[in-house]
């Protein structure tokens, strides 16, 4: 019985089953001592030099941040030192931006109703809560101060018929 390994990463891969092969005709991606059974998280490589199984963490696909910039590990290399799954928080700036890109789509939202044709057929409550609601996204940015948590940002409140 031999155990497949990748050439690479000497990550087990299978098992192979060889008949009538001579020992010194095994190639070098195939390991005759039999892996451990493998922990749910890890990953079997074979260590060549101390010629023994390990265990190593598989951190493969595990997203998050490191300084700040998203990251998604691709390897079986331990992860970064500055690796952190919390995402880090906003520039002052950056919340700005999204305030004023988030106020934007629902100006844009209610364009439609400003049209005259569409306008005209408001009541008049409609109309004045139209109005009032789109100066109110249109101040909007001005009114919030030291935010850094976009979550929690409380937009004007959209008229009903919207």
């Amino acid at each position: 019985m031999y155990w497949s390994i990748d050439y690479e990463t000497n990550e087990l891969k299978s098992k192979v089953v060889l008949t009538s092969v001579k020992p010194e005709d095994i190639p070098g991606f195939l390991i005759t001592k039999e892996p451990p059974k493998k922990k749910s998280g890890y990953a079997i490589i074979y260590n060549h030099d101390k010629a023994v199984w390990e265990q190593i963490k598989d951190n493969r696909g595990i997203a998050g941040y490191v300084n700040g910039t998203p990251y998604t590990h691709k390897d079986l290399s331990p992860l970064p030192k500055n690796f952190t799954e919390d995402k880090p928080p906003m520039s002052e700036k950056d919340v700005m931006a999204h305030v004023r890109m988030t106020r934007n789509s629902l100006l844009d939202q209610s364009d439609y109703f400003m049209l005259d044709d569409v306008f005209n057929n408001l009541s008049s409550e409609q109309a004045d809560d139209l109005q009032s609601y789109r100066q109110a996204l249109r101040d909007f940015p001005a009114t919030i101060e030291n935010v850094t948590d976009i979550e929690n940002i409380e937009y004007p409140e959209k008229p009903g018929f919207l």
